[in-house]
């Protein structure tokens, strides 16, 4: 079990969504398309194919419980819809593991509409997609911070009071380091939220590899 959720933690969620939109697509014979997942009630683009991300993170996205046929214009609630987007007829499928909506798959079809077979084996494939993603996201929640990929303050902390423990009964050393983005907040209002995301990202994989395995960021 402990070499399974290893195993699961190390998945890279972002290659993940991108492989299952390719194959979505594949499977829908489209080529455009892009994935929505919800994280603490934040809906953010997971993976795209012939959209901005930058574009699509902007926006804010209607998630309906139900299978069909939109526009753009129609999914989309709040944000700056570039007007060429706003007429794209998209095929709209929930991602609902266990009737918990945790996302949504937009796809641009092309002018020939889906045959009966390949509109069910579409929403076999979410649905199964749908499991898997919220499987080691579940997981990987527990541990990591999705959009950074450093450890979760929740499992910090734990690890944190185990490192004191420790350090007090072998009566060991023990450093933390805490470091601070300048001028972050004001990075955030004014380039938004996507190049904070990317900065923290950034900093967080040249500690990762500046550190020892056994180092904790």
């Amino acid at each position: 079990l402990g070499h399974l959720i290893e195993q699961t933690l190390g998945v890279d969620l972002r290659n993940l969504a991108e492989r299952f939109l390719g194959t979505v697509l594949a499977t829908a014979k489209a080529e455009t398309g892009f994935i929505v997942f919800i994280r603490e009630g934040n809906a953010r683009v997971g993976a795209a194919r012939g959209y901005d991300s930058q574009v699509l993170n902007s926006l804010t996205f209607t998630l309906p419980p139900t299978v069909g046929a939109t526009r753009f214009s129609e999914a989309v609630s709040a944000g700056p819809l570039p007007e060429e987007w706003k007429s794209h007829p998209l095929f709209y499928v929930p991602l609902m593991p266990r009737d918990t909506l945790h996302g949504a798959l937009f796809i641009r079809l092309g002018k020939a509409p889906l045959g009966d077979a390949e509109r069910q084996s579409l929403l076999e494939f979410c649905h199964l997609g749908a499991l898997t993603t919220a499987s080691i996201g579940l997981l990987r929640s527990m541990a990591f911070d999705l959009a950074t990929g450093v450890h979760s303050p929740n499992h910090f902390r734990t690890r944190l009071e185990e490192e004191v423990a420790r350090a007090c009964r072998y009566r060991r050393k023990l450093a933390i380091a805490y470091i601070e983005i300048d001028r972050y907040h004001l990075i955030h209002e004014l380039s938004g939220a996507a190049v904070t995301t990317a900065i923290a990202k950034t900093l967080a994989s040249l500690l990762r590899d500046s550190l020892r395995k056994v180092d904790i960021v």
